[in-house]
C-alpha cells in the first residue's frame, strides 16, 4: 500500500515545510514531491490536469475548526483499531513478541510518514483551490490528472466498501453473541440478521445524528475501547508463560506484515481532520501522531497478552487438522469475564472503525459530487450581498 503514489507535479510558493527531509528519501521521485515542500499560504498551483496555474485571490480564509483537537485524536485511533486488532495475534503468533513488536514499530513510522504527508498535500490542495475541503479525489486529480483520479477513486471506494462489509459481517456477529441472554435476540440467526441488524443501528445513528454527536458518541466509544482494553491486558496478563514470549522466529514474521499495515491504516479520515481541524497543520500534525501511535501501542501491549498465552505452535496443529485458528474465538468461547470482555472489546474496535470509513467514504463522495463547497458557496452569498448593498 502506498498512499503517496498521487503526490505529484504541484508547484506551490510559500515557506518550506517541516516534512521537507523526506523528499530526499531514495525510493521517493524528488521531481514528483514538490507539492510537500510548501505550506498552505499564499500559493500558486500548477495543475498537470488543467495545464494552468490557478492563484488564490490572496484573501482566502481556510475553515474554521470544526472540531477539538481530542476528537480528531479519536477519530484518527478509532478508525485505526478494527478488524486489524484482532487478525493480529493469529498473523503473529509463530513469530513471537520481539520480532513482532520490531515490525509493528517500523510499520507505525511508515504509515506515520504517509499520513503526514497526505495531510500536506491535502491542506495544500485545499487552499490552492480555495475550497472548504478536498479528498482524494480532488487530490489526485490536481497531481495525477483526471485518468489517474479515476482510477485511485475506483480502487478507494472498491476498498471502503469491501472494509464495511466485512465490519458489518464482524460486528453483527458479535453484537448477536453479547445479545444471546435477550430472547428477541437469541432466537435470530447470526449469520443473516447481525450484519443487517448491526447497519441499521450504527448506519442509522451515523444518518440521523448530528456531526457533533456523533463526534462525542465516537469518543465515548474510543474510551471504551481504551478501558476494556485495559481490563483485557489486566485479566490477561494472569495468563501469560513468560517462557512463550521468548520465543522468536523472525523470518515467521513477514507474512504478517500486510496485517500490520492494514491494521494502521487511517488515512481516510485525515482530508476529514483537516478540515475539521481548520487547516491547522501544528494540530494536524498532533492528531495524526497521538492519533496512531496509541493503537500501535495497544497493538504491541494485546500482542504480547495473546502470545503469552496461546503456545505458539497451535496455529500449525489447527491447520494440520483442517481447522481455522483464531486465538480470540478460543477466547470469546471460554464463557468467563474474560471472553465475555473480549467480545464487548472486538465490538467497540469494529464500531469505531465503522465510524471512521463512514466519514473517509461520505467526504469522498461530497467532494467528487460536488456537495460540500462551503466556501464557494458562502463566498458567493457574501459577492451577492455585496451586489445588492
Amino acid at each position: 500500500m502506498l498512499p503517496l503514489f498521487f503526490v505529484s507535479s504541484m508547484t506551490l510558493t510559500a515557506r518550506p515545510s517541516p516534512l521537507a527531509p523526506l523528499l530526499h528519501h531514495p525510493l521517493l521521485p524528488p521531481a514528483s514531491l514538490n507539492l510537500l515542500s510548501r505550506s498552505p499560504p499564499r500559493m500558486s498551483v500548477e495543475s498537470p490536469a488543467a495545464g494552468k496555474a490557478v492563484a488564490p485571490s490572496g484573501d482566502f480564509t481556510p475553515p474554521p475548526p470544526t472540531s477539538s483537537l481530542a476528537g480528531a485524536i479519536a477519530l484518527v485511533a478509532g478508525t485505526t483499531v478494527g478488524a486489524g486488532i484482532l487478525a493480529l495475534p493469529a498473523k503473529t503468533l509463530a513469530a513471537g513478541i520481539v520480532p513482532t513488536t520490531g515490525t509493528l514499530l517500523a510499520s507505525w513510522v511508515y504509515m506515520a510518514s504517509s499520513g503526514l504527508l497526505i495531510a500536506e498535500v491535502n491542506v495544500n490542495t485545499l487552499c490552492a483551490l480555495e475550497r472548504s475541503a478536498v479528498s482524494l479525489s480532488t487530490m489526485t486529480e490536481e497531481t495525477l490528472g483526471v485518468a489517474g483520479s479515476r482510477v485511485s477513486s475506483l480502487a478507494y471506494v472498491f476498498i471502503h466498501y469491501t472494509l464495511l462489509v466485512a465490519y458489518m459481517l464482524q460486528g453483527g456477529t458479535l453484537l448477536l453473541e453479547l445479545g444471546a441472554a435477550l430472547p428477541p435476540l437469541a432466537a435470530l440467526p447470526a449469520a443473516t440478521a447481525g450484519p443487517p441488524l448491526f447497519a441499521a443501528l450504527l448506519g442509522g445513528a451515523l444518518l440521523l445524528c448530528p456531526p457533533a454527536v456523533v463526534e462525542k458518541v465516537n469518543a465515548v466509544a474510543v474510551g471504551g475501547v481504551i478501558a476494556t482494553f485495559g481490563l483485557l491486558l489486566g485479566l490477561g496478563a494472569q495468563q501469560v508463560d513468560p517462557a512463550l514470549l521468548a520465543h522468536v522466529d523472525v523470518p515467521a514474521v513477514v507474512p504478517a506484515i500486510p496485517v500490520m499495515v492494514l491494521s494502521l491504516v487511517y488515512h481516510n479520515v485525515v482530508p476529514t481532520i483537516c478540515y475539521q481541524l481548520g487547516c491547522d497543520l501544528p494540530r494536524i500534525r498532533t492528531a495524526i501522531l497521538a492519533g496512531s501511535a496509541i493503537p500501535t501501542l495497544m497493538f504491541i501491549a494485546w500482542c504480547a497478552v495473546i502470545l503469552g498465552s496461546v503456545p505458539f505452535d497451535a496455529a500449525d496443529a489447527a491447520v494440520a487438522a483442517g481447522e481455522t485458528f483464531d486465538p480470540l474465538a478460543l477466547l470469546r468461547s471460554s464463557g468467563d469475564a474474560f471472553g465475555e470482555v473480549v467480545r464487548v472489546f472486538s465490538l467497540l474496535a469494529v464500531s469505531t472503525s465503522f465510524v471512521g470509513f463512514y466519514y473517509g467514504l461520505t467526504d469522498f463522495f461530497a467532494d467528487a459530487l460536488g456537495l460540500d463547497q462551503r466556501n464557494e458557496r458562502a463566498a458567493a452569498a457574501g459577492g451577492a450581498a455585496a451586489a445588492a448593498a
